[in-house]
């Protein structure tokens, strides 16, 4: 969109099938300028055909556009085919609103440590689930979008670690650590400290992350 608008100081620009992982760069430049209209990312809502057009497919590092049977839908949605929401729709809220907590997502543990085909048009494969009984141990890469500037993780109590995220980062953080049974939550600390829990599994410990805004941001 950006070299859009520098080739044509005349028109106003609309995006209108922008890929998922590119919405944080859009959608400062639609906010920095008069001239872009807004953006579409492909897609919102899941849909029957183009088979596995976002898809990842694990054990394997190059796999083709369009998948034959199982596949049914594009799997390119930011909400699935029954109505829930990824990953790809928590950037989205990060990015657009209205989310005010981080959002935290995990890869699939049981594809943990596999090659995987990635797909151009889903730019993560995580989940917002932390319930992956019997998984123990193994590699669990977290995924948390958030426009703060930064983001603790705790797991079970216990600092996992910092990092900076918001607009200059693409509005995700990323850590890796060893899954633990448990249920996953977060809230907001610093300038907006309203507690919003979100359990996605069983009590016995936790997963949580905590978001701050540095002043003025």
């Amino acid at each position: 969109m950006g070299r859009d608008l520098r080739r044509h100081p005349e028109r106003f620009i609309l995006g209108t099938e922008s890929m998922p992982g590119e919405i944080p760069a859009i959608w400062s430049i639609v906010e920095s300028s008069p001239r872009a209209l807004g953006d579409f990312s492909w897609t919102a809502w899941d849909y029957l055909g183009e088979a596995g057009l976002g898809t990842w497919v694990p054990g394997r590092r190059i796999a083709p556009m369009s998948k034959p049977y199982p596949y049914l839908t594009a799997g390119a949605g930011a909400i699935d085919i029954t109505g829930e929401g990824g990953a790809l729709a928590q950037l989205a809220k990060a990015t657009w609103g209205p989310a005010d907590e981080p959002q935290i997502a995990v890869r699939p543990l049981d594809r943990s440590g596999r090659p995987v085909a990635k797909a151009a048009w889903r730019t993560t494969d995580a989940v917002p689930s932390w319930a992956w009984r019997g998984k123990d141990g193994l590699r669990a890469d977290i995924e948390v979008c958030s426009a703060d500037d930064e983001v603790e993780l705790h797991l079970n109590g216990r600092l996992v670690g910092r990092e900076r995220t918001g607009r200059a980062h693409g509005n995700i953080a990323r850590f890796t650590v060893p899954w633990e049974e448990g249920s996953c939550w977060r809230w907001p600390t610093g300038t907006a400290s309203r507690r919003a829990d979100r359990h996605c599994g069983p009590p016995a410990g936790s997963c949580s992350c905590a978001s701050a805004r540095t002043a003025g941001g």
